[in-house]
Parts: C-alpha cells; structure tokens; sequence
C-alpha cells in the first residue's frame, strides 16, 4: 500500500483528530439551446433538482427538492415566479417524467421498496403504478399506455412491462448473466 500522508489525520497524542467535509449544493437553471440568452437560477434551495428534472408541456420545469425537510417533488413556472410541492406521497421521490398529457410519474423509495407512481400536474393524488423496482430508472412509452423498468422477478433480473395505470407486469426479457 502506498504511504498516502493526507489520511493520517489522528495527533500523534491521540488528543484529537482533524477531517474533510463536503456538502453538496444543487439548484436548478434555465438556459436556451442556442446558447443566446443568459441561464437562469430557478430554485435555490440546498438540493434542488439533484434527483431529476424534467419539463412540463406548457413550460413548468418539476423538480426534485428536500426543502420541506425531505427528498419531494416540486413545480415551477419558466421564470421561477411560482414554485409549489407536487403531492408525490411518502418516501424520497427521485426521477421525475413528465409525459405530453401532463402525467407526471416518479419512484418513490419507502421503507418497503421502490414503486413507480403517477400522479397529474394539477394535483391529484398519487397512484402506485408498480412495486418492486430493481433500479430507478425508468421509461413510459411515447403512446403513455406502459412504464418499462427492471425488477426482480423469480430470483432473476428482468426487464419488465406495466400498464401506465396500474396493474400485473409482464416480463419483456430476462438480462444475461
């Protein structure tokens, strides 16, 4: 092993001790494809947007934030004039889509698990459209009819097929070993 000084942060005396710390510090911003316009900071609290982002089809941009103390799910207009928290129920909300109807599906991971919900732009409770995920990622299809994921299924990770709006998943495929 190589004599790396930087980690012996111990006193010879064993009196006391020095470290590093970080912290993290995210927002979310606003800039043009063309590069014209100057970006905008949209959001300001501490991890604002550091579990996805995504924008609505008339312009809003939903974001993940801890503001209210724990990982949810937020809205905001273009010019950051009206930020609200999106009812995305309980547990850390990571990855938002928004889907062109206005559909907004997230994971939320709880004590139990990982699920995939749905909820709508204008409120509306959250719905469980599946349990059981394997990762966070996920897609809806272009149509809105499926969200595709991988979860474990008979001990075996696979890639697997759910109605947007609830319901028993199908397996698409089986990933190689």
């Amino acid at each position: 092993p190589q004599d790396d000084r930087r980690f012996r942060v111990v006193r010879a005396d064993g009196a006391s001790f020095v470290t590093v710390a970080s912290d993290i510090m995210a927002s979310v911003w606003l800039a043009s494809i063309d590069g014209r316009d100057r970006p905008r900071r949209l959001t300001s609290s501490r991890l604002d947007g550091i579990l996805g982002v995504a924008f609505a089809p008339d312009g809003r941009v939903a974001y993940t934030s801890a503001e209210d103390g724990a990982q949810g799910l937020w809205i905001t207009s273009a010019d950051a004039g009206n930020r609200s928290p999106l009812a995305a129920g309980d547990g850390e909300i990571r990855g938002p889509v928004v889907t062109r109807s206005g559909q907004v599906f997230c994971v939320a991971r709880t004590r139990s698990g990982a699920e995939i919900r749905r909820l709508s732009l204008e409120g509306a409770a959250p719905r469980v459209v599946v349990s059981g995920l394997f990762d966070p990622d996920f897609a809806v299809s272009p149509d809105e009819r499926f969200v595709v994921y991988s979860a474990l299924h008979e001990g075996e990770s696979r890639l697997m097929r759910a109605s947007a709006s609830g319901g028993t998943p199908e397996v698409v495929t089986l990933f190689p070993a």
